[in-house]
């Protein structure tokens, strides 16, 4: 099964502390998703539609387990630096090419040579990352907005500058409709000074992101699981 620099960019939000090896990972779902969490935020990127990749690698490949596997982060970090320089899309994959009870493989390949790095798998299990997902998506209904990423960037990078802070840095978020864009509010809790930041939102024309195939069968199936609570709920209260 192959994994591209997107799917390892999961990595930016493992956690680093290798004392609590079941978030010090990245894991690897039974489909090819991979997802990665520091206790705090979760980030999954969907698998790879490997008809559109013609990655240089005759090998054997081999799946991750059904249940899905988690490989330590320092591992997944040699693997994203053995990817080629050259940055050929078909040449910014790895392929897992071993999953076993001992030995999880990841191997990159150039035009010349092939990398391969290995460790066993973790043996704690990774949190329950769907339903996370689930409940998340569903209660997201107050509203949406489109802004640039790159601007938001910008923006927190400034406002981290002028409110340093070495514990939780607290972010206060204000925002309306699509067309109302987005406040962003921070202290310096050392001068007392504020900071007030505001992004305009993107002009989609009432387009939004549509959910691809694999969203779209994990939000069925947190529907009909919403639908079966509320229906449990319902038989309660009327008793």
């Amino acid at each position: 099964m192959l994994f591209s620099r997107a799917n390892l960019a999961v990595t930016k939000v493992a956690s680093t502390d290798a004392r609590d090896p079941a978030l010090n990972c990245v894991h690897f779902t039974g489909d090819g998703a991979t997802v990665a969490s520091n206790g705090k935020c979760v980030m999954i990127v969907s698998p790879v539609d490997e008809s559109n990749v013609h990655v240089p690698f005759d090998g054997e490949q081999s799946e991750p387990f059904a249940e899905g596997v988690s490989v330590e982060l320092e591992t997944i970090q040699q693997a994203i630096k053995n990817l080629p320089r050259d940055k050929r899309t078909s040449l910014q994959h790895v392929a897992m090419t071993a999953c076993g009870t001992r030995k999880v493989e990841f191997t990159t390949v150039d035009l010349r040579k092939e990398q391969r790095v290995a460790s066993a798998p973790v043996k704690e299990e990774f949190p329950q990352w769907k339903t996370i997902l689930r409940q998340a998506r569903s209660k997201a209904t107050a509203g949406r907005l489109c802004i640039n990423r790159r601007d938001l960037m910008q923006l927190l990078d400034a406002m981290d500058q002028a409110c340093p802070d070495p514990g939780e840095t607290p972010l206060f978020i204000e925002f309306g409709g699509e067309l109302d864009g987005l406040v962003l509010r921070c202290q310096n809790y050392e001068t007392g000074q504020q900071s007030v930041g505001f992004i305009m939102p993107l002009n989609t024309d009432g387009r939004w992101l549509q959910d691809n195939d694999w969203v779209q069968a994990a939000l069925r199936v947190a529907k009909a699981v919403d639908d079966t609570v509320r229906r449990v709920v319902r038989k309660v209260r009327r008793k």
